[in-house]
């Protein structure tokens, strides 16, 4: 059941100054550990809106992380089992904007920077919002909901639409790396100029160290860094503020780990596999929409790819 209140009276036909719209993903009986379940609930009730923020409140002891995001068109409008459709969701226009990991000690509560929201509603390419809860364990006789999430909608948009960048690692880590291997992952930026606001960084139990960097005729400037071992939080202030990325720019990213044993660690989505991901907040001008329908990806794959073999990177490391 999708219950939604109002901190002022909404309508069918015209958005209030500020909403709620509260979900659930509701009890579901898996047959595995690790499984994946997601949701899609249609944006009946606002037909356009702007996204602030978002407070997500799980069973710690069941959930291993959430992750939310709105979309053009579900492949599902059910509940559906979803470990094997992972990035793969949504037809159409999308956005992945927040989440929650039980292994941060982030509260559950994700806020867009000032100037940044997230434009959704029945009358706009974001018509669904759909979430995905990863349970760390199998789910029998459940009575309570795994998940509930809270969405903050203003009426009024900010400066600048949001949109995401993830930078990924396939492939695999090699064995036999007990005093560290690099993943390393770049792209041209060969869009219009975007902003960029914070940043996340995520691996699985080997890595040790993630850090990007903007590269601009051969100036490298810190875009984040950090151990994500430590947990800290989802997401971080740029070093220095905000950050201009323009046509021609090269984003770099690179994942420290240590291997210590005989067989390759493979990248994948369960636990016992590995990731390289470093994700950036992009605000995009209203003028550009059609370049930013949906999250932008920058994956190379690993040991294949080192930054010595891109051009524009040759003198660094």
């Amino acid at each position: 059941m999708v219950l939604i209140s109002c901190v002022m009276f909404l309508s069918f036909l015209q958005l209030s100054v500020s909403n709620q719209i509260i979900v659930e993903m509701p009890p579901k009986d898996t047959l595995e550990d690790e499984s994946y379940v997601c949701r899609s609930i249609p944006f009946e009730n606002i037909e356009r809106g702007y996204l602030e923020s978002i407070q997500i409140d799980v069973d710690r002891s069941r959930v291993h992380h959430v992750a939310t995001s709105v979309c053009e068109m579900p492949i599902s409008k059910e509940i559906w089992e979803c470990k094997e459709t992972q990035g793969s969701n949504c037809v159409g226009s999308s956005a992945g904007f927040g989440g929650w990991d039980r292994y941060t000690n982030d509260k559950g509560v994700f806020e867009f920077p000032d100037d940044l929201s997230l434009e959704l509603g029945s009358q706009t390419s974001m018509k669904y919002l759909v979430f995905q809860v990863h349970y760390s364990g199998k789910q029998i006789n459940q009575t309570k909901p795994a998940a509930t999430l809270t969405l903050n909608i203003s009426d009024k948009p900010r400066k600048y639409n949001f949109q995401g960048y993830l930078m990924g690692s396939r492939g695999f880590i090699p064995s036999n790396s007990p005093k560290g291997y690099y993943s390393n992952i770049a792209c041209e930026w060969k869009l219009p100029g975007v902003k960029a606001f914070r940043y996340r960084m995520h691996t699985h139990h080997a890595g040790y160290h993630v850090e990007a960097f903007l590269v601009r005729n051969g100036t490298w400037t810190l875009l984040g860094s950090g151990s994500p071992q430590a947990k800290a939080k989802n997401w971080f202030e740029i070093p220095g503020g905000n950050v201009n990325i323009r046509r021609g720019d090269i984003l770099a990213a690179r994942c420290l780990y240590i291997n210590k044993e005989k067989t390759p660690i493979y990248f994948g989505m369960g636990d016992d596999n590995e990731m390289c991901l470093f994700g950036i907040e992009i605000g995009f001008h209203d003028k550009d929409k059609q370049h930013f329908a949906q999250e932008l990806l920058c994956e190379t794959e690993s040991p294949t790819f080192q930054f010595k073999n891109f051009p524009g990177l040759l003198d660094y490391f």
